[in-house]
C-alpha cells in the first residue's frame, strides 16, 4: 500500500529577532525585523514594520528617527552575519536595539521561511494575518499575489507564446548552493511578481517583496553564469482609481523602491496583469 503523503520540508533556516526599545529602560520592546540565515548560508534581514506603520505608532518626527536607526542596524547585521554564523554574539550599533536568541525551523523555500519567521516574531504581522482569516467558513481562494502572477503568465502566453517556457524557473546558485525560484527568467530579463489587493495586506506583501528583491540581487551577483540581466519586481496595485491616491499604499511603494535602489534594482508598478505582461514582453524582447 502506498500513502500519498507530501514530502516534508527540507529547507532549513535559523533566525534571530531584532527588537527596538523606543523608551530606554522601559522594557517595552517591539519586534521590527529578523536576521534569517539558511543552512546553506543564504542571508536576508526582512523588516516587519514599514515606515508608514512606524508613523502610526510614533508620529511623523519620532518614527523617522526609528526608521533611520533600523536601516543602520540592518546594514550592520547584514555585513556581520554574511561572514559569521548566526549564533555568534553581535551587538546592534544603536543602544535602543536588541537581538534575540537563535531559533531554527524548516520550510519549503526561502519565501515560506521568511513568512514563518514573521508569524513567530511579530505581533503586528500576526494581527494582520488573523484579520485576513476572520471568516474561516468562507471558500478559501488562492492568494491575490498568486492570482496576479498566473494572469500575467496567461496574458504573456496570448501575446508572445514563445516566452511561456521562461516562467517559474528554478535556479541553483553556486554561492552557498542555494536553490531559488523566479517568476520569469531569460538571458536578458528576470522578474519576480508581487501584488497588493488592499491596504490591510501590505505587511505580508512587504515581507515577501523584500525576500524577492534579495533573490534578484543574489542572482545578478552570479555574473559569470547569468551576465548582468535586467532585474525587476513587477508589483500589482489595486485597480480602483482610489489606489493612486491611497497614501498608505503609495508609502509602501516608495519603501520598496528605496529597498530596490540600495541593490540597484527596479520596481515596476501596474494596475492590471495585462499592463504588467506588456511591460514584461517589451523588456524581455529588447
Amino acid at each position: 500500500m502506498r500513502f500519498g503523503f507530501p514530502d516534508p520540508p527540507n529547507f532549513g533556516f535559523s533566525w534571530r529577532n531584532l527588537f527596538v526599545e523606543p523608551v530606554p529602560f522601559s522594557g517595552e520592546k517591539i519586534s521590527v525585523a529578523a536576521i534569517v540565515k539558511t543552512d546553506d548560508g543564504t542571508l536576508i534581514v526582512p523588516k516587519f514594520v514599514s515606515r508608514h506603520k512606524f508613523r502610526s505608532l510614533f508620529g511623523a518626527r519620532f518614527s523617522a528617527h526609528v526608521s533611520d536607526m533600523l536601516e543602520i542596524c540592518i546594514e550592520c547585521a547584514e555585513e556581520h552575519f554574511q561572514k559569521n554564523p548566526i549564533y555568534l554574539d553581535w551587538k546592534p550599533p544603536i543602544s535602543s536595539f536588541h537581538i534575540g536568541e537563535t531559533e531554527h525551523s524548516m520550510a519549503v523555500d526561502l519565501e515560506e521561511a521568511v513568512l514563518i519567521v514573521g508569524k513567530c516574531c511579530s505581533s503586528i504581522f500576526v494581527s494582520e494575518k488573523t484579520s485576513q482569516t476572520a471568516f474561516p467558513g468562507l471558500k478559501k481562494l488562492p492568494p491575490f499575489h498568486r492570482i496576479w502572477e498566473s494572469e500575467i503568465r496567461s496574458s504573456v502566453g496570448m501575446h508572445r507564446s514563445s516566452f511561456e517556457i521562461n516562467f517559474d524557473k528554478c535556479v541553483y546558485l553556486k554561492e552557498g548552493g542555494v536553490r531559488l525560484n523566479f517568476g520569469f527568467l531569460s538571458e536578458k530579463y528576470v522578474a519576480q511578481f508581487e501584488a497588493v489587493s488592499k491596504p490591510s495586506s501590505l505587511q505580508s506583501a512587504l515581507v515577501r517583496a523584500q525576500a524577492k528583491l534579495w533573490q534578484l540581487d543574489l542572482l545578478r551577483n552570479e555574473k559569470d553564469i547569468f551576465g548582468v540581466p535586467n532585474c525587476e519586481l513587477l508589483l500589482g496595485l489595486p485597480q480602483s482609481e482610489k489606489a493612486g491616491r491611497n497614501k498608505t499604499i503609495m508609502e509602501f511603494v516608495e519603501e520598496l523602491k528605496y529597498e530596490a535602489s540600495k541593490r540597484e534594482l527596479k520596481v515596476y508598478t501596474a494596475s492590471s496583469p495585462t499592463e504588467a505582461a506588456m511591460h514584461l514582453i517589451e523588456k524581455a524582447a529588447a
